[in-house]
């Protein structure tokens, strides 16, 4: 019974969740507006007008106005725009060589001390099921 039940709800829960609703409202839209935009102008005209985004029907601008505000009070996706933002300026903090008193920039240095290993690796790699012996 969970499985009849519980899986097929779970599934609508994640494509509720990841926005898969406002995917098939705008889809409905789209085929609104192809259709009645060939009536007038034949099929290749109604195709172009509807996804030109200079014609968009009333249905299209409710659906963008609600998508932005629903964005706008979604505290998930402002802490992972805020996460996102965090990550590429420590990433380009990190990419920037710092500033010392020698001609050798500090990257350059760390990336010759990091090939010039000597010592032999801790432990040996593991040994997997199919693998032969040494």
């Amino acid at each position: 019974m969970v499985r009849l039940l519980g899986y097929p709800l779970v599934a609508l829960a994640l494509f509720a969740m990841a926005g898969g609703h406002w995917a098939v409202l705008q889809t409905v839209a789209w085929a609104g507006m192809v259709v009645e935009y060939s009536q007038k102008a034949g099929l290749h005209q109604g195709v172009a007008e509807t996804f030109d985004g200079e014609h968009p029907c009333p249905m299209c601008r409710h659906i963008a106005k609600s998508r932005t505000q629903e964005e706008k009070h979604d505290p998930l996706a402002v802490t992972v725009k805020m996460a996102k933002k965090a990550e590429a300026v420590a990433s380009v903090a990190g990419a920037l060589p710092s500033i010392s008193s020698s001609s050798i920039p500090a990257w350059r240095v760390e990336a010759e001390v990091g090939l010039s290993r000597a010592e032999p690796p801790a432990l040996r790699p593991p040994r997997g099921v199919l693998s032969f012996p040494a």
